[in-house]
């Protein structure tokens, strides 16, 4: 009998879960229910070509940087057409100078004092999924810092 009292708190959440879906552990994410064919990210890069760490140098994620990227990168849209997954570097040189002036005059300006900075660049990782089915992975230089 005590066993029995035990399980229905369980079972009235798990119910609870089914009814309302969209709690742990029974919750559906319909956003990663499938992965598209290719994605990017960005990050940066030292004029020596070395990564360099976002948020201990400027307080910022990379996924935020990426954010900032993407939406310069829409803004962009309206003057070229088609997708920024064909674009070249050049066409993308906008949005990633204008990522980098946000990194530099609004996000982190005290970082950029003096010139410690100079020739640090926003690097722009294209993965997609080739025809034979593996990852293919290309860089672009998008902005340089001056």
């Amino acid at each position: 009998m005590r066993r029995g009292l035990l399980l229905l708190p369980m079972l009235v959440a798990i119910a609870l879960c089914y009814v309302f879906e969209d709690f742990y552990p029974l919750s559906h994410f319909p956003m990663y229910s499938k992965f598209d064919e290719r994605t990017y990210y960005v990050y940066l890069r030292d004029k020596q070509g070395e990564p360099v760490a976002a948020v201990p140098h400027f307080n910022i994620y990379t996924s935020d940087l990426k954010k900032h990227y993407g939406r310069d990168l829409k803004a962009l849209k309206k003057k070229l057409k088609g997708s920024h997954f064909d674009w070249s570097a050049e066409q993308k040189w906008s949005a990633g100078m204008e990522t980098l002036a946000y990194l530099k005059n609004e996000r982190s300006p005290k970082a950029f004092e003096g010139e410690k900075w100079q020739g640090l660049a926003l690097i722009d990782v294209r993965i997609r999924r080739g025809e034979d089915g593996k990852l293919e992975r290309s860089e672009q230089v998008v902005g340089v810092m001056e």
